[in-house]
């Protein structure tokens, strides 16, 4: 019960900071075409969100083992809320159910609302 208030207040604030910087997540439906500018737009805006270290193509070194684990330090509870929010832009984001795959695979027991990085490294190899 706690983690699923924690994961609506961090949805919460994700979109209040888009309300108030006036910006919404950007699209993507799997066209290679238009991948690029996704890709600089979807990094602004998670970047505005301050998740922007959590959707590298490898893990972020803050980031715990475990999403359930102790946190020890102010940078690994960053890292955490980093993947959790660039986790939902990232589902948002997607319109097709290929995409959703990808969300869906980066599911883990240690982390059952997935990783942010693995996600971005799966889409990187399909386009």
């Amino acid at each position: 019960m706690m983690l699923t208030n924690m994961v609506f207040m961090m949805m919460l604030q994700v979109a209040v900071a888009m309300e108030s910087k006036e910006t919404y997540i950007p699209t993507f439906t799997g066209n290679e075409d238009d991948f690029n500018l996704w890709w600089m737009r979807f990094r602004a805006f998670a970047t505005l969100a301050g998740c922007a270290m959590a959707i590298g193509r490898v893990a972020d070194a803050n980031l715990p083992s475990d999403d359930s684990s102790p946190l020890k330090d102010d940078e690994e509870i960053k890292a955490r809320k980093a993947n959790f929010y660039a986790m939902y832009a990232l589902t948002l984001a997607f319109q097709t159910e290929t995409l959703m795959d990808l969300v869906r695979n980066s599911c883990t027991a240690n982390w059952p609302e997935g990783l942010a990085w693995k996600v971005v490294d799966a889409l990187f190899q399909k386009i």
